[in-house]
């Protein structure tokens, strides 16, 4: 039983990544493609911690730390730089 709740975890965490890629190529705008690429490491994350609490292991914390920390970062820079450009354009 668990092998099925862990293959069902893997498939939707593919189907979701899918979903992101498809709007991190195809996003309207700059700032859908940030959201997207901030899903994306979740998804990432989330993966990570699946595969981590499938072997039982606690090697891979460090990992998600690092990476939870980075996409925060990331975004929040972004969005900042994005925000000072949209400010500039306003009359």
């Amino acid at each position: 039983m668990t092998t099925a709740f862990t293959i069902a975890g893997m498939l939707m965490l593919a189907a979701a990544a899918a979903l992101v890629l498809y709007r991190v190529f195809r996003g309207p705008t700059n700032l859908d493609r940030l959201i997207a690429t901030d899903i994306l490491l979740v998804v990432v994350i989330s993966g990570v911690g699946m595969e981590a609490a499938w072997h039982r292991r606690a090697t891979s914390l460090p990992l998600l730390m690092v990476l939870g920390i980075v996409s925060f970062v990331g975004g929040v820079a972004i969005a900042r730089f994005m925000s000072h450009d949209s400010d500039r354009e306003a009359p």
